[in-house]
């Protein structure tokens, strides 16, 4: 039976501080396999033991582990005197028997982009419906009070009976932090009048008695969470939890997984994501028209809230690289709905429609070895748009791979791949899906 892979990734540069915990991890571990004991290991005992390697490069020792991994990924007992034969010459990390492979980081945007777009989607655990018009409504309020709290901007979204989608903006933290008052006034938009009230009378006191490097980390505690995309999701996910367990008597985690998200570029692939999001109860037939589904950014602009209309109209003009009044900008965003006006149709009372695409013509199509348009693209449900991890340009999604160069493996050359089955123009991704791309 495959021995789970399981690694150390240990913050040192020494080759005899490893040698000597390699072989003090192999020692207890064959003492515990004579005892008859289950085959782990105590991570108290290991942890004590890698405080001994000290000169920490935990990010080089990182970036090598990934590429020794394949060193572990053996059947059978793990020969650790041939693993550290292979890692000690390196003298940056020991893959051995100690904990799961923790998952990656969240891929973000390079420092370089001023401002970054994430296409954000999370769904419900076991995919229940749980969301009526009650949960839909309070989760838009949640989601637009976070928006303002954390300095992103809604782009559009999309809340489904059991997930939902946010395009959302995120800027990088700005030089000039907010003022004492400022933060106050946010604080208290989404904090209870008694811990808003605990918080100012704290931060006032600090000031009074000219505490300046305690208010100033005071106020860094809530500056850290703003402009980021994982803290704004985090904390949005957590206040429908605590809304919907005290509604409904449950306990317990309310999502199936941590979100995923995909690193969207500006121009034709945020406006593409944008209409992909708006076109979800489509996909769904839950509604013929998108603007007749309440719960998302385009019926929310139609319907005349500013908020929204702002934000399509910025995605309109990036796409068209000029300025345009949120009616114009509106205008054009529809005809991309609705296939540049070739999905229009009149029926029998004179109502307008829209052609829609079965299953089984998507399959015929991609059989006979075509590709999908644009149009065809956003009337189906498209993994590209929630795993593809970043959409782009060439240019930009290879930008996006060579600052992120240590997730991936020595022998890729490039990041930007080719959308299969999709006549998508210049758009390029950065993962290369090859099962259900298309459903």
């Amino acid at each position: 039976m495959a021995r789970k892979t399981i690694r150390i990734e240990l913050p040192t540069s020494k080759p005899d501080a490893m040698i000597k915990l390699a072989r003090d991890i192999k020692k207890q571990h064959d003492k515990r396999a004579a005892d008859g004991a289950p085959d782990k290991l105590d991570a108290a005992k290991v942890t004590a033991m890698a405080t001994r390697a000290t000169d920490a490069d935990a990010k080089r020792a990182e970036a090598s582990c990934r590429q020794r991994d394949r060193l572990v990924q053996t059947k059978g007992q793990t020969n650790s005197e041939k693993m550290l034969a292979d890692c000690a010459g390196c003298a940056l990390a020991i893959p051995y028997l100690l904990r799961p492979h923790m998952r990656q980081a969240r891929l973000k945007a390079p420092d370089t982009v001023t401002e970054a777009y994430y296409h954000c989607v999370s769904r419900v655990v076991n995919r229940d419906f749980i969301f009526g018009d009650s949960e839909k409504e309070f989760f838009v309020q949640m989601m637009r009070k976070y928006e303002r709290f954390y300095g992103v901007r809604v782009m559009t979204y999309c809340v489904m009976s059991n997930h939902f989608h946010i395009l959302v903006q995120v800027p990088k933290r700005p030089d000039v932090m907010p003022s004492d008052e400022e933060l106050l006034a946010e604080i208290k938009r989404i904090y209870s009048v008694e811990a808003f009230m605990q918080i100012r009378w704290q931060l006032q006191q600090y000031r009074r008695i000219g505490a300046v490097e305690a208010a100033e980390a005071l106020r860094e505690s809530f500056f850290k969470r703003m402009w980021d995309v994982s803290y704004f999701m985090k904390s949005l996910k957590q206040r429908f939890t605590a809304y919907y367990n005290k509604k409904t008597g449950r306990k317990g985690t309310l999502w199936e997984e941590r979100f995923r998200s995909v690193l969207v570029q500006s121009g034709d692939a945020l406006i593409t994501m944008a209409a992909y999001i708006d076109l979800n109860p489509i996909r769904a037939g839950m509604v013929t028209k998108p603007e007749d589904y309440h719960w998302s950014g385009y019926s929310e602009a139609t319907a005349g809230r500013q908020t929204a209309r702002r934000a399509l109209a910025a995605v309109v003009e990036t796409h068209q690289h000029c300025p345009l009044t949120n009616e114009a900008a509106l205008v054009r965003y529809r005809e991309l709905l609705y296939g540049e006006g070739e999905a229009m149709k009149v029926g029998q009372n004179g109502e307008h429609g829209r052609k829609g695409m079965t299953r089984e013509l998507v399959q015929k199509v991609i059989a006979k070895g075509g590709k999908l348009s644009r149009f065809e693209m956003l009337r189906c449900r498209v993994r590209y748009f929630t795993d593809g991890v970043a959409l782009g340009t060439k240019d930009f999604v290879n930008t996006v791979f060579k600052s992120e160069r240590e997730r991936f493996g020595a022998k890729r050359k490039t990041g930007a791949r080719r959308l299969n089955h999709i006549d998508a123009g210049e758009l390029r991704t950065l993962r290369a899906l090859r099962v259900n791309v298309i459903a």
